[in-house]
């Protein structure tokens, strides 16, 4: 077990305990570099990283079975080592998927042979192909946010923290690993779990005060969720009788501050200034229940003092009664870079400019990945157009460069821009990814003398598909040395940036973003009646883009329509199988669209739902008003809309009214339109009731269209 002291102060505010195990697995020796004609037909398999629930994949760039061995058994065709009991089958003719019966070992390194001799248009010199898959070694952590009031008029007090594991965990299991006793009895713990299965928040209320302070146990064992580590920290619970100071911390995030924790709810009414006061900047003061949180005007940098005077009260009116002070310390901004904005796509201009921002650093790596255009289908499989998944096995390494950052001043962010204008052009309707990685000799963070003189570690060299022994990058949930000794002391060391760990761990050290330079902008509706729509405007203008080639690809990356935009930059056809995505070309210019249903804009806050369209026809009724009244003649016309001309010329329609109580009022059929429109002229009785009636239109047995329309009552 491991403890950041330094977080751990007089309360549990901030409190970050981190557990790993030491499960036994199986060591492999070094895997032996494969045979680089590989590359032509395996597009890419699982990452070199995975979960213990996740499946073992291959896929390939062409078929390699035959029709009749779809869904059937793929078990001699590939080998795992340790071996892993599940099923193993040819999903499709070019991806073999292995589901294990039970979760993979969490630490363990599997080695998956794949015997190219046994598949269909593979080089017999090809005889079989290796690769690694490591599952996340699992590792929790636990933090402790504090203790807070429920309210002003309940004594009884609240406990909130995180669990985090480094690999999805399953809730039940989470849920055994943490224990709560007080006051010689076991705590209910209440629990909410992140999607991802990897963040589980938990709370314990109902914590009672009593006459006497006491301490809260909270425990952990690792041993659910195979993780040998186990132990405890206690919580002080003050008494009901006592209004007291509990905390004084640091908070640095978006809005860096001092939080000021009481024992009870803090009087709304009472005016902090001068009661409260802090030896830098002028600040604002927030009561939020029992805690005060102090946001300067400017910034907090290094040592700041707070003094807190005796008159701050409670709700009740009890002072705190004596004059506290306390010194916090805010940190440096801890090294790090990111892109500004965000898109994928950049329209085409003479510079093309790509903004990033830095903060205490010096120099900063940019890798440059090329997805090449004809693998963009493949990336597609698995990816949005910013996706990263398998990026190795469609793209290769083009460089990296180390570029100097001018005046970059100490705790500030800085802008600056990178040239991506010769890049992005050289390879027309290719994407790419463009990687920013810092390192601590790149930082200017300030770290102790002996942290200097440990060497720098630096970024590996950069390694395309055909060095199969490629590693993908980690962070903090993969870490890349699984068998090394101090692997959970740097674990523990990623939140310090004068530890190499903080730069391979660390959100900020490191970040990608996919780019392509196009005009072509593309919008694509593909409908029940397996027709696409399609539009395109150019980004930069704005205007219609006309002219534009379009290519229809399936889930195979195979072309099954042509089309190409008119005059207004519209296109459509009818398809007879679902598309995948499109290619879209106009001179040197090409955009893409991937069309899954899981890719549709989101549109859950509108109402867009319409009239299912039944064989192509379609209809509406409405009057010559919404509200009538007992006794008042109706006049309603339904209208018509059969574009492929189903129906004969002046097909019936038949219209129905029907009262509140869903008895049929009339019954009035209408064989002779004018055009496409029918009317109705229909009368209420006197004594009608009032309410919501229905008007329903049918035609040949189908109800094409129908409106409600209201009586009202007169007056």
């Amino acid at each position: 077990m491991l403890i950041n002291y330094r977080l751990l102060q007089a309360c549990v505010l901030g409190l970050v305990v981190i557990t790993g195990g030491c499960e036994r697995t199986q060591t492999l020796p070094a895997l032996p570099k494969q045979d680089a004609k590989w590359t032509e037909y395996i597009s890419m398999h699982s990452p070199a990283r995975i979960s213990k629930n996740d499946k073992i994949r291959v896929m390939f760039v062409n078929d390699v079975i035959a029709d009749e061995k779809l869904g059937k058994d793929a078990s001699d065709v590939i080998e795992v080592t340790p071996s892993i009991s599940g099923q193993l089958t040819f999903v499709t003719k070019r991806e073999i998927e292995l589901v294990p019966k039970d979760k993979l070992q969490s630490g363990q390194r599997y080695r998956v042979r794949v015997y190219g001799d046994r598949l269909k248009d593979i080089p017999s010199d090809l005889k079989f192909f290796e690769f690694d898959v490591d599952v996340i070694k699992q590792e929790f952590e636990v933090k402790i946010d504090g203790l807070t009031t429920v309210s002003a008029a309940d004594a009884n007090l609240t406990l909130r923290g995180t669990l985090l594991s480094a690999d999805q965990e399953e809730p039940a299991r989470i849920e055994k690993v943490l224990s709560a006793d007080y006051n010689n009895k076991s705590l209910a713990i209440q629990w909410q779990h992140a999607p991802n299965n990897k963040e589980h928040s938990f709370t314990i209320t109902g914590i009672e005060r009593g006459n006497e302070a006491k301490q809260l146990q909270l425990v952990w064992n690792g041993k659910q969720i195979g993780v040998d580590s186990q132990g405890k920290h206690a919580i002080d619970i003050p008494s009901v009788n006592e209004f007291k100071l509990v905390e004084v911390r640091v908070v640095q995030d978006a809005r860096s501050h001092i939080e000021i924790q009481f024992s009870d709810q803090l009087d709304r009414k009472q005016n902090l200034r001068g009661l409260i006061q802090v030896s830098q900047d002028s600040a604002n003061l927030n009561i939020e229940n029992n805690a005060v949180k102090v946001y300067p005007k400017s910034g907090f940098t290094g040592e700041v003092t707070v003094t807190i005077e005796p008159s701050v009260r409670n709700t009740k009116g009890v002072e705190l009664g004596e004059k506290i002070t306390r010194k916090v310390s805010f940190s440096s901004e801890k090294p790090q870079v990111r892109f500004a904005g965000s898109g994928v796509i950049l329209p085409e201009n003479q510079l093309l400019s790509i903004p990033f921002e830095a903060v205490n650093v010096k120099e900063v790596q940019v890798t440059a990945l090329l997805i090449y255009d004809n693998n963009i289908g493949h990336f597609l499989q698995q990816n949005k157009l910013d996706g990263e998944g398998g990026l190795h096995q469609v793209g290769r390494y083009l460089w990296r460069k180390t570029i100097k950052l001018d005046d970059a001043k100490p705790n500030q962010w800085h802008r600056y821009a990178i040239d991506a204008t010769e890049l992005l052009q050289k390879h027309s309707g290719a994407l790419y990814q463009l990687t920013l990685s810092i390192n601590r000799g790149n930082s200017i963070y300030t770290c102790s003398a002996q942290d200097q003189a440990v060497p720098v570690k630096k970024e590996q060299p950069l390694k395309n598909f055909e060095d199969i022994n490629l590693r993908e990058a980690s962070n903090w949930d993969y870490a890349e040395e699984y068998y090394n000794p101090d692997y959970q002391r740097t674990w523990a060391d990623r939140e310090n940036p004068c530890k190499d760990a903080y730069f391979q761990y660390a959100q900020g050290a490191k970040q990608s973003r996919n780019f392509m330079a196009s005009n072509i902008g593309l919008i694509g509706k593909y409908g029940e009646d397996d027709r696409l729509h399609v539009a395109s405007t150019n980004l930069r203008t704005a205007q219609i883009m006309s002219g534009v080639d379009i290519t229809v690809m399936n889930f195979q990356n195979q072309p099954i329509a042509k089309l190409k935009t008119d005059s207004n930059g519209l296109a459509s056809v009818d398809l007879g199988s679902r598309p995948f995505y499109l290619i879209a070309k106009k001179d040197k210019q090409v955009g893409y669209l991937k069309l899954s249903s899981g890719n549709g804009l989101a549109v859950s806050h509108f109402d867009v739902g319409g009239e299912k369209v039944s064989q192509g026809v379609k209809g509406l009724i409405y009057g010559e008003r919404g509200v009538w009244r007992p006794g008042d003649n109706i006049y309603l016309t339904f209208v018509l809309e059969d574009k492929n001309n189903t129906l004969p010329d002046n097909h019936p329609v038949t219209l129905e009214l029907r009262n509140p109580k869903g008895q049929l009022i009339h019954s009035i059929t209408n064989s002779k339109p004018v055009g496409d429109f029918y009317t109705f002229n229909l009368k209420t009785m006197d004594d009608a009731p009032t309410g919501n009636w229905q008007a329903k239109a049918l035609l040949g047995g189908s109800v094409p269209g129908s409106s409600l329309h209201r009586v009202a009552s007169c007056r």
